[in-house]
């Protein structure tokens, strides 16, 4: 949960009105959709306690996030790296799920995982 973040940092290092920043709501319009469709998921099930994953969503957003990278290649490349891993991490957790609907969650929202990955892919490698 720590969107805001990922959003500051990417948004922030081009022009409001430039393409990149468009990509950039877009990307956190989406990713924050996942994280609906996850806690939603989570709290119907009663697969977690609500109080819990409130308290822990608040301690990761309260506490912040930085990533010092001096260039827009740097914010990529980590950008990348990251959406892959979420990507496999999430089709992983549905794999393991011994619940139907939890692996259509985690399927649905890694194939959108993978083309932000291959958006920021696309986009480091044309940085190069």
């Amino acid at each position: 949960d720590n969107l805001p973040y990922y959003h500051a940092k990417i948004a922030g290092s081009f022009a409001e009105d430039s393409p990149m920043a468009e990509w950039s709501r877009l990307w956190t319009a989406e990713e924050g959709q996942h994280s609906i469709a996850i806690r939603n998921y989570l709290l119907a099930s009663r697969n977690c306690d609500p109080a819990q994953l409130e308290d822990e969503r608040l301690a990761t957003v309260t506490k912040g996030w930085s990533y010092g990278a001096p260039c827009p290649i740097e914010i990529f490349a980590y950008t990348s790296a990251q959406e892959l891993a979420t990507r496999i991490s999430h089709r992983n957790a549905g794999v393991k799920a011994d619940c139907p609907v939890a692996h259509e969650v985690m399927t649905r929202v890694a194939v959108d995982e993978n083309h932000h990955f291959m958006f920021y892919r696309g986009v480091t490698t044309a940085m190069l």
